[in-house]
């Protein structure tokens, strides 16, 4: 699941966008480039996120290939889905 789009549905930051960074047998580690950056992921239980079907595939493979990444490519890219996502409901 590393580099997919994740939305909490548990907790005070329900409804709101990340990345998987990595992951355990029990937890996530999250990013919004934001409030949780890159330096300082978010830790979260498995069964508190739901995986979008949102590719973000230049992501991913920054994160898979081990790649350079920044904040700002994290905020940009959950910034467009959500744009994509209210164009969905137009």
């Amino acid at each position: 699941m590393v580099g997919r789009l994740v939305e909490s549905k548990a907790g005070h930051d329900n409804k709101k966008r990340y990345i998987i960074l990595h992951e355990d047998e029990k937890y996530v580690y999250i990013t919004d480039g934001r409030l949780h950056p890159l330096e300082k992921p978010k830790k979260k239980n498995k069964k508190h996120i739901v995986v979008l079907q949102y590719d973000i595939e230049e992501i991913r493979r920054a994160i898979t290939q081990k790649e350079r990444i920044t904040n700002e490519m994290i905020k940009h890219a959950i910034k467009v889905s959500k744009r994509d996502d209210s164009e969905k409901e137009n």
